[in-house]
């Protein structure tokens, strides 16, 4: 099995940076995960990201007002 070795976590809304920074990563040697490059139709999307957490090196999780906001109001 390839080790991931960056994963990148995102709200939907924040895809722009996500891409932004996996391109930057990639360009820099790394490799990194991100779902819309790295899973094909048909994968099991919860087990695939789960995965990716579990056998990266390091998660790189991307926080915006997007993507904590529903968590504050819950």
């Amino acid at each position: 099995m390839v080790k991931k070795i960056w994963s990148i976590s995102y709200a939907r809304e924040d895809f722009d940076v996500a891409l932004r920074l996996y391109n930057e990563l990639k360009n820099a040697g790394l490799t990194a995960w991100l779902d819309k490059y790295k899973m094909l139709p048909g994968q099991n999307w919860g087990y695939e990201i789960q995965d990716a957490l579990e056998h990266s090196r390091y998660i790189i999780p991307l926080f915006s007002s997007t993507s904590v906001l529903p968590l504050c109001v819950q």
